[in-house]
C-alpha cells in the first residue's frame, strides 16, 4: 500500500491477516461459548503513518489477539 502519491519509508506492500472463529450453542440455548482470533499468523504490518519536520511515525495494526466470551440465558 501507498500511502503517499509519491514512494516514502511508510508504503509497505500487501498483507493478508486470517481471522477466525467458533461458537458452541447448547442444546437448551441457555449458554453459549465462543472463541475468536484475530491476525492468526501474527502478521506485524504498518496500517498509517505520516512524516513531519523530518520525523518518521508509523502506526501498527494489533498484533495475534484472542478471546474467549460466554454467555447464559436465565
Amino acid at each position: 500500500m501507498q500511502i503517499y502519491a509519491a514512494p516514502s519509508q511508510l508504503d509497505v506492500g500487501s498483507v493478508t491477516l486470517f481471522d477466525a472463529g467458533v461458537t458452541y450453542f447448547s442444546g437448551d440455548d441457555k449458554w453459549q461459548l465462543s472463541l475468536q482470533g484475530k491476525n492468526l499468523t501474527d502478521e506485524e504490518y504498518r496500517n498509517a503513518g505520516y512524516t513531519a519536520f523530518g520525523w518518521i511515525t508509523g502506526y501498527y495494526g494489533a498484533p495475534r489477539t484472542v478471546a474467549l466470551t460466554g454467555s447464559y440465558n436465565f
